[in-house]
């Protein structure tokens, strides 16, 4: 599947004094049919304007996080990806920093 969203933003490590705020918007937007719904993830990656964070999950895989600010009801917002690590995740953030899409 691709990444649904075309984006460009650059990305940047999350600073310690928004790393609260984006854990909690994530949590605050997922519903309990939501795949990741309980799991314990950390804000690592951010892409400003786009909304696109990553967080490390707590088996170390990276979860790729589209936030809509909105508390959702359906699983299937918000949309993500997962990665079984940083080091696989970071091409492909790079690519969409580009505005490239891949699978």
């Amino acid at each position: 599947m691709l990444w649904p969203m075309n984006r460009h933003g650059q990305w940047r490590d999350v600073e310690a004094n928004e790393a609260d705020a984006l854990k909690a918007e994530l949590k605050r937007e997922l519903c309990q049919e939501h795949a990741l719904y309980g799991v314990e993830a950390a804000p690592w990656r951010i892409a400003w304007p786009d909304m696109d964070v990553a967080f490390t999950l707590s088996d170390g895989r990276v979860a790729l996080v589209h936030l809509t600010f909105n508390r959702e009801t359906s699983p299937n917002w918000p949309v993500f990806k997962i990665f079984a690590s940083k080091a696989e995740a970071l091409p492909r953030l790079a690519l969409l920093a580009k505005g490239e899409a891949y699978e």
